[in-house]
C-alpha cells in the first residue's frame, strides 16, 4: 500500500479495526490488542490517531522494534 492520508487513518478507529501512528509509520494493531500486555482499551483509545507520544511516556526506547506489528504505510497529509 503506497502512502495513505491521516484522514484515512482517522476512519480505523475501533477495536475491530484499529490504525495508530507511531513514529511516522502507520500500523494495524487490530491483530496485536489481545496480545498487549496493558489491555486492550489503551489502544484502542488512541486507535485511529498519532499515538507516539503517549507509547513513548509508557514504553521503554526500541519497544517497537521489538514487536511484530503490521507496517502499513507511511502517512501523508491532505493539502487543503
Amino acid at each position: 500500500m503506497g502512502n495513505i492520508t491521516y484522514e484515512e487513518v482517522s476512519k480505523h478507529n475501533h477495536a475491530k479495526d484499529c490504525w495508530v501512528i507511531l513514529y511516522g509509520k502507520v500500523y494495524d494493531l487490530t491483530g496485536f490488542l489481545p496480545e498487549h500486555p496493558g489491555g486492550s482499551g489503551v489502544i484502542v483509545k488512541q486507535a485511529g490517531k498519532d499515538a507516539t507520544k503517549l507509547f513513548d511516556t509508557i514504553h521503554p526506547k526500541g519497544t517497537i522494534e521489538n514487536l511484530s506489528l503490521i507496517h502499513i504505510s507511511e502517512p501523508t497529509r491532505l493539502l487543503s
